[in-house]
């Protein structure tokens, strides 16, 4: 199980996910990893066949900056500032996981 932490660390610190290959590793594995960690619920799981993608789903904060950072007039500067919101939200996100695998390893 260290093995699988410190794997899907190394992917979120480098890539912003993580992608199983469900014939090499179950994703059951991960699930129940990120859940004993209480961290399941800040990455969303993708799965197309024998792939599994684990990612921060940012759209579901787009409200949360819309209102609490980027509340202007200007579409052009608004949605700037959205993006920006809406990365480092994903970067303190990855950053609260990696933190939580680390310690488990």
């Amino acid at each position: 199980m260290e093995d699988v932490a410190e794997r899907v660390s190394k992917s979120l610190a480098k890539l912003g996910a993580f992608i199983v290959d469900n014939r090499v590793l179950d994703s059951s594995l991960v699930d129940s990893l990120l859940s004993s960690l209480g961290v399941s619920g800040l990455l969303s799981k993708a799965t197309l066949g024998d792939i599994t993608v684990y990612y921060v789903d940012t759209s579901r904060f787009r409200r949360k900056c819309i209102y609490e950072k980027c509340s202007m007039d200007n579409a052009v500067l608004r949605e700037a500032c959205v993006r920006d919101c809406l990365a480092a939200i994903e970067k303190e996100i990855i950053k609260a996981v990696i933190e939580a695998l680390r310690r488990h390893t």
